[in-house]
């Protein structure tokens, strides 16, 4: 029954059971295996093998293997080689797909290359896309634009096809030969060239590839500079608007923040912390120089040690375990001091103002006597503004 509806078409060449038996006016069509080119009419058509092409009656296809093209219908100008190839196409044409199932998933999009077993295109119905791999994994791939990617989706085309202004180049000499170092140099006429990595718009600038997870984090904030490495989850990011990261493991920056370096700092909303360890700056205008475990509120500075805090404005010059909680205090001690009254300051060892406003407490020991503010020095200062002659009681501003 092949060619059974044959009329006016002529140079086609039919073999085989109902292979082109609709093939009516189509000519110079080759059509061999049983239902090749079945229920088609097209001309300067190639079919070979088992259902090839049966549903087609665009031109110039040329399909090979058992069951290739079988639900194509309009589509011209295509190459499709291996079993399964192309299977869901139907409007697609000027395709080239090779290999078992290789580019199966494809329905009407024009101008494609697939290659290889199952490999598949991102998008049915896209255009001028491309594929080397098999099954979900690829070595290469394009998109419509024709920038080509490799496996991990990096863009191997660039802006234009290589690096003119700089020189690429990788040392595996010692002190480089356990780990290789790769650089880029500048080139050019210029005796002196700077270096210029530049994000494009609100991009901010990292080290390394946001991916939710531990090994990238997560997304950087606009305007944002993260050049740390390591970090033990995906939060530690500079995640904040303008917030800055310069380096160190598992910091943090807000909206606004700097973090230099350390391990496990954080800072936002104007906030800093040069490095060392857990300290936080969490608040407006707040500092923190190093140490460990120190934090610093509203506008107030801890410039190092241990333990320490400062509240609103106020600062603790380091030691250990010392406190400025006080409006505008100031502490000073080796440690285990309190500056609790507003502007009031605390000096020497186990000192404490309590809530005296404007006092100045200096102890030398109070440790020993169990706790602070026990044996001390307190100096207060009281005043008072008169507008007459009138004998008043002086006082603290509390």
């Amino acid at each position: 029954s092949a060619g059974c509806a044959l009329t006016t078409g002529s140079g086609n060449i039919l073999l085989g059971c109902h292979a082109g038996c609709a093939q009516a006016d189509g000519n110079m069509t080759i059509a061999l295996g049983y239902y090749a080119g079945r229920n088609g009419g097209s001309s300067c058509g190639i079919f070979m093998g088992f259902a090839t092409g049966q549903q087609t009656s665009g031109n110039f296809n040329v399909m090979i293997g058992a069951t290739a093209g079988p639900c194509n219908t309009t589509g011209c100008g295509n190459i499709f080689i291996g079993q399964y190839v192309g299977k869901l196409n139907t409007e697609g044409k000027c395709n080239i797909f090779l290999g078992a199932c290789a580019g199966c998933s494809n329905t009407t999009g024009d101008n494609n290359i697939a290659i290889g077993c199952m490999a598949q295109l991102a998008s049915a119905t896209g255009d001028c896309q491309f594929i080397i791999g098999m099954g979900s994994n690829k070595w290469i791939c394009g998109d419509s634009s024709f920038n080509i990617y490799d496996k991990d989706g990096n863009q191997l085309n660039g802006g234009g096809g290589g690096l003119s202004n700089f020189t690429e180049s990788e040392n595996t000499s010692s002190p480089n030969n356990t780990v290789a170092a790769n650089r880029l140099i500048a080139t050019g006429s210029g005796s002196n060239i700077d270096a210029v990595f530049q994000p494009k718009g609100t991009g901010a600038f990292l080290a390394q590839l946001p991916d939710s997870a531990t090994a990238g984090g997560n997304k950087r904030g606009c305007y944002a500079v993260d050049l740390q490495m390591i970090r033990p989850n995906a939060a530690c990011v500079a995640s904040g608007p303008f917030a800055s990261v310069a380096g160190g493991c598992g910091n943090k920056a807000g909206d606004c923040g700097f973090v230099g370096g350390g391990v496990l700092n954080s800072a936002s909303y104007w906030g800093s912390v040069t490095g060392g360890c857990s300290n936080d700056a969490d608040s407006n205008w707040a500092h923190v120089g190093g140490g460990h475990n120190n934090s610093a509120g509203y506008a107030g500075v801890v410039a190092g040690g241990q333990s320490n805090s400062a509240g609103t404005y106020a600062s603790v010059l380091g030691g250990g375990s010392n406190s400025a909680n006080g409006y505008g205090a100031v502490n000073i001690s080796a440690g285990g001091s309190a500056a609790q009254g507003a502007r009031s300051t605390a000096m020497g060892y186990y000192a404490c103002t309590y809530s005296r406003a404007g006092s100045i407490s200096m102890a030398a020991n109070c440790a020993t006597f169990s706790g602070k503010g026990k044996v001390q020095e307190t100096i207060m200062q009281l005043a008072v503004q008169t507008t007459d002659a009138t004998a008043t009681v002086v006082r603290t501003n509390t």
